[in-house]
């Protein structure tokens, strides 16, 4: 057929390469929600429970502290990173 047609263009090829690159790049799952997500789960788990782990030296409010200044790090770190394409 394209030699019948010279505008005529194959985009098979193309369509599967792209197929291709997009399971190529996504393999498995996203670590930092993983993350996040177990995380959070572990943490109501603990609520529903009424458990508070034993940590003398440890206060909540450092630990609240901490995770607040890293996501405003994180934050300032993604607003800083030029946009993907």
């Amino acid at each position: 057929m394209a030699d019948q047609d010279p505008n005529w263009t194959d985009t098979t090829e193309t369509s599967t390469d792209t197929v291709t690159e997009t399971k190529r790049r996504r393999q498995g799952p996203d670590l930092l929600p993983l993350l996040a997500g177990l995380v959070t789960l572990a943490m109501a788990c603990m609520a529903l429970a009424n458990w508070v782990p034993n940590f003398p030296s440890l206060d909540p409010r450092w630990l609240l502290a901490g995770g607040a200044v890293l996501v405003g790090v994180l934050l300032l770190i993604a607003s800083v990173r030029p946009p993907r394409r």
